[in-house]
């Protein structure tokens, strides 16, 4: 009677250890994309009283909800971590599409001034954070980069100088990054 115990019990765990292997393996297949797009919050999405702004940048991110292909939509904000909840439930709100069961998108928020070892980061290294932040998406999320579509849009120069510099070291075409 312990015999089948022992031969249920190893079983069990042998199967249990099969789908966990499983499960690991389905997990780093996770959904890749081929259309990205980054916007920056304050000046770019919204207005200085938080209304959403009527520009290319918010057009090109309807375009994006509406578009039935998968895409990467990222909130990159020179901000730090303390408005990080504001933005999110912000986002939420106003774009909810993005955020539905099933929806073939994927959002990030980076709130950049928190890579900063400075208290008030100057405008260069906020900028160079958004690159590498943008760069590693890109490179962790990408299915096919010499497919990748990317979008960045910004209101101040800098950064799309150094956006366009760390997309660029991925081969990937600068052509749609903007200032707004």
């Amino acid at each position: 009677m312990k015999k089948l115990n022992l031969d249920r019990f190893l079983k069990e765990s042998v199967r249990a250890h099969i789908n966990e292997s499983k499960k690991k393996e389905s997990d780093k297949k996770a959904t890749k994309f081929n259309k990205f797009i980054f916007l920056d919050y304050h000046d770019t999405l919204v207005d200085e009283v938080g209304e959403i702004l009527d520009n290319a940048a918010v057009n090109m991110l309807y375009d994006f909800i509406e578009d039935p292909e998968p895409c990467f939509v990222g909130v990159i904000t020179a901000a730090g971590s303390d408005l990080r909840g504001i933005i999110e439930d912000f986002m939420q709100n106003e774009f909810y599409e993005i955020f539905e069961k099933g929806s073939n998108m994927k959002f990030k928020l980076e709130t950049v001034k928190d890579y900063s070892d400075e208290d008030v980061p100057s405008e260069y290294e906020l900028a160079a954070s958004k690159g590498r932040v943008i760069k590693n998406i890109i490179s962790n999320n990408c299915e096919d980069l010499q497919q990748c579509l990317v979008y960045f849009y910004d209101d101040k120069q800098t950064n799309i100088d150094e956006v366009s510099k760390s997309v660029d070291e991925l081969n990937v075409s600068i052509e749609n990054i903007n200032i707004v």
